[in-house]
């Protein structure tokens, strides 16, 4: 690892939970491509259950700072706590379930460092099977943008300004080109733009927190920006080709979008974001449930996955009524 004794370039946080054979890879593949820069690696152990914590005490990443809270803080407060303890100029907020191909960490930080009025740089993300992940740049969330990100018409359609991905499929990728929003998995900040925010809003548990920090950093004149050269493997990103077994995840991340547009919208906007997933849950739920029967009457494949399908939108449809109190009380828990 490269230390001067100096400011060092950038401090890499990582939050691990449970995620203990990716946090290898991805430690393994930073020291593996770090060459020509200065940096530290923090990792915020998350009150993991699958042997994290015993291997990160034990020494076995030698030259990382370790940090372990006495419980889980959620995504936003342990990458504050990481935050909060760095020394660089720069801070790279990083999943464990990354590998970070050669250069990446190089081309964000020129980036960031080319480019006075850019505050904000994020990646290219790659899937298991080295396709590209979409999800690496958004748009700001909208209600339409909410209720039409359907993964069909994201894939028929994928040029439509609504999703926010033009810039995924042009062909210059050595320009860094200004977006709304980059993906939490891999997202790099100057220090004195992260502190002048206050760091990631604590109004989230997770999910959205990105999105929160992109809008208010443009809000105060500073540029984000997509360095699609930069190019970073992000294991997490294929949910949809997942059996869904809990809505959990969905149910937060609809939590967190309400939390962004009541705070950059307005209180009536979010309300109404509510009804729409009301009307759009339901919908949905009476398709999904007449696919499944006919399905599962034809023994077909496919049928966990509908299953699937209708537990998400089953919980979000709970949580858009009132259902699902359990999201307001994550925030208040753990700053107690």
């Amino acid at each position: 690892m490269a230390v001067t004794d100096g400011e060092l370039d950038l401090s890499i946080i990582i939050v691990n939970w449970n995620s203990l054979e990716y946090l290898r890879g991805c430690i393994d593949s930073i020291r593996k491509t770090g060459d020509g820069i200065s940096y530290e690696v923090i990792v915020v152990e998350n009150q993991s259950t699958d042997g994290s914590r015993r291997v990160l005490e034990g020494g076995e990443f030698p030259g990382i700072r370790v940090m372990l809270p006495e419980r889980n803080l959620g995504f936003v407060r342990a990458n504050n706590l990481g935050a909060s303890v760095s020394i660089g100029k720069h801070l790279l907020f990083l999943n464990p379930d990354t590998l970070v191909f050669p250069d990446a960490l190089q081309g964000m930080k020129q980036a960031l460092d080319a480019n006075e009025r850019l505050g904000i740089v994020g990646c290219r993300l790659l899937n298991r099977d080295l396709s590209l992940q979409t999800s690496c740049v958004q748009p700001l969330p909208t209600i339409a943008n909410q209720l039409l990100s359907i993964d069909l018409l994201r894939a028929k359609f994928p040029n439509l300004p609504l999703w926010g991905i033009r810039v995924l499929y042009e062909t210059d990728l050595d320009a860094v080109k200004p977006v709304p929003v980059v993906s939490g998995a891999c997202l790099m900040i100057r220090r004195r733009l992260f502190e002048e925010l206050g760091g990631f809003s604590r109004d989230y548990f997770m999910y959205a927190e990105e999105v929160d920090l992109c809008y208010s950093a443009a809000q105060r004149g500073w540029l984000v920006g997509y360095a699609g050269a930069a190019t970073v493997v992000h294991y997490g990103g294929q949910s949809s080709s997942q059996i869904k077994k809990s809505s959990f995840a969905d149910v937060l991340m609809a939590n967190s979008v309400y939390i962004f547009l009541r705070k950059s919208r307005g209180l009536a906007y979010a309300l109404l974001y509510r009804v729409c997933q009301i009307c759009s849950g339901t919908l949905r739920l009476t398709i999904l449930g007449l696919t499944y029967a006919m399905l599962r009457a034809a023994n077909a494949k496919r049928a966990p996955y509908v299953a699937g399908a209708i537990i998400k939108w089953l919980g979000i449809t709970r949580w858009a009524m009132g259902l699902e109190a359990w999201t307001n009380r994550l925030v208040v828990d753990v700053d107690r």
